[in-house]
């Protein structure tokens, strides 16, 4: 079979004498690729007062409010000033952190972009609560900040939702969250 090159053609591909198709690629991670596109985003709460040690507060949560887009989470940032236990639920639909938050910021990636992502986005306060969903999972840590990577593979889909609390060790804490998270489309 013989190759022709279509250089010059339109939108056809080149090959080169030895019969071998042109191509060229560049390779980027996911989330520098949605941030070019204006589908990168940050989550971030201020720092949160927590004073009761004895039990959890809800400090953020975040819903996927699309009908047909979904969100991949790329990283989480937890932070405080002292000892503290974190947890991370699946689809949380009930809790005074819903009821009785703030709006947490989100930005674009791409800072010349104003375009948001269709979401509900909760930040919580001390004695706040989560009351319903599944524990995805749990993690302690000391003075300082931790940052769990997960490339993009947790997924919220439209309508679904994912929520974190914490409980200061022994000592009241000051915290804080980031969350990174990029847009796809539904296949």
């Amino acid at each position: 079979m013989q190759l022709e090159s279509g250089i010059g053609n339109g939108f056809l591909a080149g090959v080169d004498s030895g019969n071998r198709l042109l191509t060229e690629s560049v390779t980027v991670t996911q989330m520098a690729n949605a941030s070019d596109d204006s589908r990168a985003f940050l989550v971030a709460t201020d720092f949160i007062t927590l004073t009761t040690t004895a039990s959890f507060s809800g400090v953020l949560y975040i819903k996927n409010t699309s009908t047909d887009t979904d969100m991949y989470i790329q990283s989480i940032r937890t932070c405080g000033d002292s000892a503290q236990y974190w947890r991370m639920y699946r689809n949380v639909t009930t809790g005074t952190l819903i009821t009785g938050g703030t709006s947490a910021e989100i930005h674009n990636g791409k800072f010349g972009s104003n375009f948001l992502p269709a979401a509900d986005v909760i930040k919580g306060a001390d004695s706040l609560t989560i009351t319903d969903g599944d524990v995805l999972g749990t993690h302690y840590q000391g003075a300082g900040h931790s940052v769990q990577d997960f490339d993009g593979g947790i997924e919220l889909s439209p309508g679904s939702s994912i929520a974190w609390e914490v409980k200061p060790g022994t000592n009241p804490t000051d915290v804080c969250m980031q969350v990174l998270l990029f847009l796809g489309k539904r296949s």
